[in-house]
């Protein structure tokens, strides 16, 4: 029996001395969260023609927050309906941080939405790098179908026909997405 009593009252000390050591650590507030990177993106129509083969969404993006912006985790989408499905381009026609470190993407929207059956997404590469706060890039892009058939731009959700140089604009969204990995052998990052 005593040996059954010494163990009781050690593992009674034991769990004691868990409690104290432990309390402090419930008390404690947790640690604040990281800084969330914030941009504002502005943009405007390069070319405000209503039916034309090519839309030119132009974009200043800014970095408003206080911590830098991992460009790679920006992806910008601009919302337009295709008038007559076929392939289509993007080129980067100019980007104050290099044509090279952009790219896009499009993407069928299921099901469509009044003003918008496609997005254009715009990316950066990895080689973008960050953007600084209170820094800011602009990129003017160009999508176009392959057989150069017209859009209808006044059909189009993310179209602004009056702005002449960029503004604020809520008809185009920003969304931030941790890349994956980079593996060695990757080529393409999309």
């Amino acid at each position: 029996m005593r040996k059954w009593g010494m163990k009781s009252i050690c593992l009674l000390f034991l769990m004691l001395f868990m409690v104290v050591n432990a309390a402090p650590s419930l008390n404690a507030a947790p640690p604040p969260p990281p800084p969330v990177p914030e941009v504002r993106v502005q943009m405007y129509n390069g070319n405000t023609t209503p039916h034309n083969n090519t839309i030119f969404p132009w974009f200043k993006i800014i970095n408003v927050g206080r911590v830098p912006v991992n460009l790679e985790e920006v992806k910008i989408r601009y919302y337009y309906t295709i008038d007559g499905e076929r392939r289509q381009n993007f080129w980067c026609d100019w980007c104050t941080i290099g044509a090279g470190n952009v790219t896009g993407r499009f993407e069928r929207i299921h099901p469509p939405r009044k003003g918008a059956d496609y997005y254009f997404e715009l990316g950066f590469k990895r080689e973008a790098g960050f953007l600084h706060p209170r820094q800011s890039i602009e990129v003017h892009t160009r999508l176009a179908k392959v057989d150069w058939s017209n859009y209808n731009q006044m059909n189009d959700y993310s179209f602004n026909p009056r702005a002449r140089t960029y503004e604020d604009w809520d008809k185009i969204t920003v969304h931030f997405e941790k890349p994956r990995p980079h593996r060695p052998g990757d080529r393409h990052r999309w």
